[in-house]
């Protein structure tokens, strides 16, 4: 790619929306222009901080002007006026909001391995639509290119299809240690599952436990968290949790 990628280009690929072909030559061209590379690196930090103020609230109460994608382009000229206004936006809603539901349990997650896991499978995972996640796609390749340009040497999700869960899609998260993602699995019927990986705060021993009807089953490497979270009922579960206790850690 020779010529300068337009603005949209740029975040269709932040957003794990082009093509690996587009993919590639957007890389390539970012690394022989540092400067516009530390720009984009800056759309990419604005849409964590972002993340982490809608994490606190319900995606339900969230008004359309509060979407990552749109604010990014404003943010381009006015980033922290923006940033500001977005932050107070979503601090107003959280608070005005009586049905909006919050993370709650967020003191106990230090005491919880992998709680961060748990909650974001219970405040995105349930969703009926897709309309929370950043990127929609049953395509492996295209999951992983969005996944790379966030954990360049984290393990990637698995395929789980022959327990009956076909990828949906995947959402970009804020931790204390960085950026984390939620990726979703769904079968057929409607049940789904949810992969996490975050940046590694402390190593953890591989584990599971169970809590309000849900399985977490947990794991480090040298570089990341990870986590598979589960209904505690369903078909093909307990298969599926064999499967991932002997290949995870």
């Amino acid at each position: 790619m020779s010529n300068l990628p337009d603005e949209s280009q740029f975040h269709a690929w932040l957003d794990g929306e082009t093509d690996e072909r587009t993919s590639r030559e957007i890389e390539a061209w970012l690394r022989d222009h540092p400067a516009m590379a530390r720009e984009v690196e800056g759309w990419r930090q604005d849409k964590l901080r972002l993340q982490r103020a809608v994490n606190q609230t319900d995606i339900r109460y969230l008004s359309a002007n509060s979407d990552p994608v749109r604010l990014r382009f404003r943010l381009r000229q006015r980033r922290i006026q923006r940033l500001a206004l977005a932050f107070s936006l979503v601090l107003t809603l959280g608070a005005g909001s009586l049905g909006g539901w919050q993370l709650k349990e967020h003191v106990q997650s230090r005491t919880l391995p992998m709680e961060d896991a748990v909650q974001a499978y219970k405040l995105f995972g349930d969703l009926p639509q897709l309309a929370s996640m950043d990127i929609r796609t049953s395509e492996p390749p295209m999951l992983e290119n969005w996944l790379r340009r966030y954990f360049i040497s984290g393990t990637l999700p698995p395929n789980l299809e022959r327990y009956g869960f076909k990828l949906i899609g995947a959402r970009l998260m804020a931790s204390e240690q960085g950026a984390s993602a939620l990726v979703l699995y769904e079968t057929a019927g409607g049940e789904r599952i949810a992969w996490y990986i975050r940046h590694r705060a402390t190593p953890l021993n591989k584990g599971a436990r169970q809590s309000d009807g849900l399985v977490a089953q947990y794991w480090s490497d040298s570089h990341y968290n990870y986590a598979v979270v589960s209904p505690v009922t369903g078909n093909n579960l307990p298969a599926l949790r064999k499967a991932i206790s002997s290949e995870m850690g």
